[in-house]
């Protein structure tokens, strides 16, 4: 297989991943910022914001945001991995706390990542990858 088609072969795999796992959590794009989608989780009263983005080797996710914060964003990254490592999909994320008041501590943050198997890129780096298991 040449290269421009295993691009373009898993640009499709991964764009069918994005669609599939909005569906499958109810996700809604934000009228106030089309790039984002939300889910309003009525099971506990939750609003968790975020951007997914498929890319030909991995799935982007940024601007992730709950309310309350804490559990339902575990949640969310509980389901998000748990699809990815169904579909074998890499994820990448950047752990930098959204600039807002009262942002999460940057070290919890990297380790939430950690615990559903984010690792660095490189040593010190925010870029953080996932390989599907």
């Amino acid at each position: 297989m040449n290269f421009k088609l295993f691009l373009k072969t898993n640009q499709t795999a991964t764009k069918e991943f994005v669609s599939l796992f909005n569906q499958s959590v109810n996700a809604q794009p934000n009228p106030m910022n089309p790039r984002t989608y939300y889910i309003h989780d009525t099971e506990d009263d939750s609003l968790i914001m975020y951007s997914i983005k498929a890319f030909p080797t991995d799935v982007y996710i940024s601007d992730l945001t709950s309310d309350p914060r804490g559990f339902p964003a575990i949640k969310f990254l509980k389901k998000l991995t748990n699809m990815a490592d169904l579909h074998q999909i890499t994820l990448t994320c950047i752990s930098q706390p959204l600039d807002v008041n009262n942002k999460v501590d940057p070290v919890r943050l990297t380790n939430l990542y950690k615990k559903f198997g984010f690792k660095p890129k490189s040593p010190n780096s925010d870029n953080l990858v996932r390989l599907p298991k």
